[in-house]
């Protein structure tokens, strides 16, 4: 029990690599997709081809037709991440999606409580997601995400579920706002143990301006309560359209009982274009550097959507 309790504390570090990296679900916080991270993950209220449902299930609503999106990302420390989302619309209200995710590190060398080697090991976190989004009222949505998940960590292993909810309202034509509440509920059980984990529930506050028809802005604030103490996340970006190019800027803040004072900013930046095959579907693809935390090295990250 105490050898695992060692795996999981370096391994759900590594994943996320950020202040709140040792709690249980590290590995599903990253992102899912280049658009949404250059962004600084400041998107709750704006529609995200191929993504709606991670973003925000609310946003199901504005499905428009079939939509598919698909993310890998190569990342420093031998970590990766990689997505796929399926959606569509059911009707002019609503839209549902199915959708898998999955984060891991590979070639991870332990060690015991005397620092003695143990070998090598992968950790994997991921999830199968089913989502709906629907237009309850004139420019208010509401949707649900419900998620069977499965972690492995060495010879360890884990199964359970959660659920988000999220809301978004659109103000007018060129603002809008969001609420989204992650991990509303979850249970997560280890296999052979009598250790039974919850996921930190995460609270969002997020906003969306339109400058004008080329410059959008975002902003969120985040909260999480690791052992009952608040810990704040502000989050930025700002996104440049020009015909079929788009340029990005986003900037993460930390603050709050468990902010990491040595860095305490996070610079992300990315572009995207579309590709136009037919005349009814649009393919985009962006991309994402993140530069990522000192020592920690550059990760590049692509995502492909179709509609």
């Amino acid at each position: 029990m105490f050898k695992m309790f060692y795996i999981l504390m370096i391994s759900s570090s590594i994943l996320l690599s950020d202040y709140l990296g040792g709690y249980q679900g590290a590995g599903y916080r990253y992102g899912t997709n280049a658009r949404q991270i250059s962004l600084g993950n400041s998107m709750l209220c704006d529609a995200n081809q191929g993504f709606n449902a991670f973003l925000n299930p609310a946003l199901l609503s504005k499905t428009n037709g079939l939509e598919i999106g698909s993310s890998y990302f190569l990342m420093s420390l031998d970590r990766y991440v990689q997505v796929l989302s399926v959606s569509r619309n059911l009707s002019s209200f609503g839209g549902a999606s199915l959708s898998y995710f999955e984060s891991g590190v590979s070639d991870i060398y332990g060690k015991d409580f005397s620092n003695q080697p143990t070998g090598v090991f992968q950790s994997k976190d991921s999830y199968l997601m089913f989502s709906f989004g629907s237009i309850v009222l004139d420019r208010f949505s509401v949707g649900l995400n419900f998620k069977a998940m499965y972690s492995s960590i060495a010879n360890y292993n884990s199964s359970g579920f959660s659920g988000d909810i999220g809301f978004v309202y659109e103000l007018s034509d060129n603002i809008s706002s969001a609420i989204m509440i992650k991990n509303i509920f979850s249970s997560n059980v280890w296999d052979n143990t009598n250790l039974a984990e919850s996921l930190l529930q995460i609270k969002s506050f997020g906003l969306r301006f339109n400058i004008n028809n080329n410059i959008k802005i975002h902003s969120l604030l985040e909260n999480m309560r690791p052992n009952g103490l608040d810990v704040y996340k502000l989050k930025n970006g700002i996104e440049w359209n020009f015909l079929k190019y788009s340029l990005r800027l986003g900037v993460i803040q930390n603050s709050g009982q468990f902010s990491d004072q040595s860095f305490d900013v996070k610079i992300l930046a990315g572009f995207g274009f579309d590709i136009k095959l037919l005349e009814s579907n649009k393919i985009r693809l962006d991309y994402c550097i993140d530069f990522g935390k000192e020592n920690e090295g550059i990760s590049n990250l692509i995502s492909l959507s179709i509609k």
